[in-house]
């Protein structure tokens, strides 16, 4: 995780205010949420096609997603998301932009 977002107590139940999804897609992606100027907090990944793909947070063990599965996360802390596949798969993230934290006065 970026330095920039290890300070941040997000409190419970805050309701995200950027979220983006992709369908259809195959091979590597990473999503980056500070270049979007954004904390990313909760993630899903579908597998919709036959292969199995891996998906990893901030650089940490990559998770294996097989054909038909879904992985996420919710309430977690994120920069960045490295997915790697050949298989077809869709997936959606959600987040807090910098401009919220700073006005509930989590960031400075």
């Amino acid at each position: 995780m970026s330095g920039i977002l290890a300070g941040i107590d997000v409190p419970d139940r805050i309701v995200r205010d950027v979220n983006d999804s992709i369908a259809g897609v195959t091979g590597t992606k990473t999503i980056s949420m500070v270049e979007r100027q954004s904390m990313g907090l909760d993630f899903f990944i579908h597998n919709t096609g036959s292969a199995t793909l891996t998906v990893s947070r901030d650089g940490q063990a990559a998770k294996t997603v097989y054909s038909g599965d879904v992985y996420r996360w919710n309430d977690m802390k994120y920069d960045t998301v490295k997915i790697i596949a050949t298989a077809v798969y869709e997936a959606q993230w959600a987040g807090l932009t910098f401009e919220l934290l700073k006005r509930r006065g989590l960031m400075r």
